[in-house]
């Protein structure tokens, strides 16, 4: 048998601490949260980026490599993955390829593009760092 308890004991105790506390010391406490919700925040991004690394990108530039595209992987100041695999001659995903149709699953944001005066084909995938409920 398994057994998780998430029972939160700790909160009242919490709350009786923070009311007890002098102003000097609450604004050192306010400092050592924002601290650990900073680390939190990296750790989050760092995790993100590593199962990006490790999960995704052996697909995509697999897939890049065998259909002939441009592969770009741009990382914004969020920690989010834009990948943008490029082609003249359009980008098709076979029945086959059951990896790059899990990628693409995995895609917050999916674009296919031609831009004006361009002569190539676009295929843009957005993974965006999962929120927490």
């Amino acid at each position: 048998m398994q057994e998780f308890d998430y029972s939160n004991e700790t909160s009242n105790d919490l709350y009786d601490a923070v009311d007890g506390l002098s102003y000097e010391e609450a604004v050192f406490a306010k400092a050592a949260i924002e601290k650990i919700k900073e680390e939190k925040e990296e750790k989050k991004v760092m995790k993100f980026k590593k199962w990006f690394n490790e999960a995704l990108f052996p697909i995509l530039n697999e897939f890049a490599a065998v259909s002939g595209c441009c592969l770009k992987i741009d990382q914004d100041a969020c920690g989010g993955m834009t990948v943008t695999l490029r082609s003249k001659y359009g980008v098709d995903i076979t029945a086959n390829q059951k990896q790059m149709h899990m990628a693409i699953a995995f895609a917050d944001h999916i674009a296919v593009n031609k831009w004006s005066g361009a002569d190539e084909v676009e295929l843009t995938l957005i993974y965006g760092i999962p929120e927490e409920d």
